[in-house]
């Protein structure tokens, strides 16, 4: 039995927690909406984030109710319950903006292996807007300690419920068919290897181990049939003595027209123009790209293959190789686990490093690491070896020196929206940042080749420079990539 006052208190915390709750999913409702209309997702996503909303109110109750029992005192009680709430707040605020520029970006949502380098994407991101790293995460924390603290003042009349058992049987047991509900729900449709109809959910895509895009049907198919192939060639393959090296040199969104002799005004690349003119160099005039976005633009030219064949385990040009006697190295500016790429290319290289294994001293995006990697790389000339290095200085992430900023003004990533106004200003600044990338490129590739030439393995070789897509410098009204595939 309660008296009047505090039955009027158990009301209003009810309240109070009921407001909450549908204020929450609400807000939760907009933006899975929001993703839905703007990026074409299945409206399906939209009711199964909102039962994810209402089971993690439900585990947090539970959780909270757990800890009550323990006879903890009732401020550490709100103490702990405020640290969990916030960091679940801020945890979702996060994944809610990173799934929004992800799309926006790149089309997709993030997954857990590009959470796990965020935090030197976050560096990079933060130089290239020229704000103080150190400021910017203070400003982070300093958002965590207010969430912590609306977190404890929301928690009082919640916990007092709880302290108090205030709260029914039935409240604990429609919870609990609920949460047993949506835990058979996940357990029967979901795993971290194939999300299947979760891989749309802005949660459940930032704990997939893998991308369901590259699971279905289709593609396994492609990875069987590879595998009897190889098994049918590889007794040729391993009786073939070769000595010549291949050096695959992808540069990321490198558009053909910035090349030495393709009439562009600008002269970009002295060191290719050099070698073009030695006739050491062949160009290829008609080259197109198959998509307008690394993974399928690295492993069309690895496997041959079109998007909708590209899968895990297909035997592409560096297994051939690596089958046929030669080392296998891959040395990789940029983030690789984006588009579970750095799966996509198997796992027998001999060496092997990306941007998220760099030193330090280089952000994610720096093509220093590169050179630095290649520097200390060891092998005996004698024996063949496959090469395969990624470069990121054109594109519109990488890491720029100021010392190659030949054309001013510039600006790889464009502030505000582009509108007719601006757009003439807009396009000389992404075409100068452009540019300007090339032109780095161009000397790191001079940096390259000395490097090779210095281990001898030029002697004999065959080095292969190309791009896995191009780059929008307004034409069209377009800038940047991903999302549409004209000759630029």
């Amino acid at each position: 039995m309660t008296n009047g006052n505090e039955s009027l208190t158990h009301k209003q915390g009810l309240r109070w927690i009921g407001f909450y709750v549908v204020a929450h999913l609400l807000v939760s409702l907009v933006y899975i909406v929001m993703l839905v209309v703007e990026f074409d997702f299945p409206r399906e996503a939209v009711y199964l984030h909102l039962q994810l909303i209402v089971f993690a109110h439900i585990a947090f109750g539970l959780l909270l109710s757990l800890i009550c029992k323990t006879g903890a005192s009732v401020f550490i009680i709100r103490i702990l319950g405020a640290l969990l709430l916030a960091l679940y707040w801020f945890g979702l605020l996060g994944l809610y903006g990173l799934n929004w520029i992800s799309n926006s970006s790149w089309g997709g949502n993030i997954s857990y292996g590009f959470l796990m380098v965020l935090p030197r994407h976050l560096n990079a991101a933060i130089e290239m807007e020229n704000y103080s790293i150190p400021v910017v995460y203070l400003l982070i924390f300093a958002m965590l300690v207010c969430l912590i603290i609306l977190a404890y003042f929301l928690l009082i009349p919640l916990i007092k419920l709880i302290h108090e058992k205030l709260l029914g049987f039935k409240v604990y047991l429609y919870c609990l068919l609920f949460f047993i509900y949506f835990i058979f729900l996940v357990g029967f449709s979901y795993s971290r290897s194939d999300p299947g109809r979760w891989k749309y959910d802005p949660v459940f895509s930032a704990v997939t181990l893998n991308e369901d895009q590259y699971n279905d049907p289709k593609r396994k198919d492609q990875n069987l049939n590879d595998i009897n192939y190889r098994k049918s060639v590889l007794k040729k393959l391993s009786a073939l003595k070769r000595t010549t090296h291949i050096v695959l040199i992808v540069v990321d969104a490198l558009r053909a027209d910035r090349m030495p002799h393709s009439g562009y005004g600008r002269a970009l690349t002295p060191f290719i123009g050099k070698l073009y003119d030695q006739g050491r160099i062949q160009t290829i005039d008609k080259f197109h790209s198959t998509c307008s976005e690394s993974a399928c633009g690295i492993m069309a030219a690895l496997t041959s293959r079109s998007y909708n064949y590209m899968g895990y385990g297909l035997y592409d040009v560096s297994d051939v190789l690596k089958d046929a006697g030669y080392k296998k190295y891959a040395l990789l500016s940029g983030d690789h686990v984006w588009k579970d790429l750095n799966k996509l290319y198997g796992d027998n290289h001999d060496y092997y490093i990306d941007g998220s294994g760099f030193s330090e001293e280089f952000e994610i995006n720096d093509d220093r690491g590169v050179l630095r990697e290649l520097k200390a790389l060891q092998h005996d000339s004698s024996e063949p070896m496959f090469l395969f290095i990624h470069l990121m200085s054109a594109h519109y992430l990488g890491k720029n020196e100021t010392k190659y900023n030949r054309f001013l003004p510039e600006e790889e990533l464009l502030k505000g929206k582009v509108t007719e106004l601006n757009f003439e200003l807009m396009k000389e600044k992404s075409t100068n940042a452009y540019d300007n990338g090339v032109i780095q490129v161009d000397d790191y590739l001079k940096d390259i080749f000395k490097t090779l030439e210095d281990k001898s393995l030029l002697d004999d070789a065959i080095v292969i420079i190309t791009g896995d897509h191009g780059e929008a410098l307004g034409e069209r009204g377009n800038f940047y990539h991903t999302n549409f595939l004209y000759e630029e």
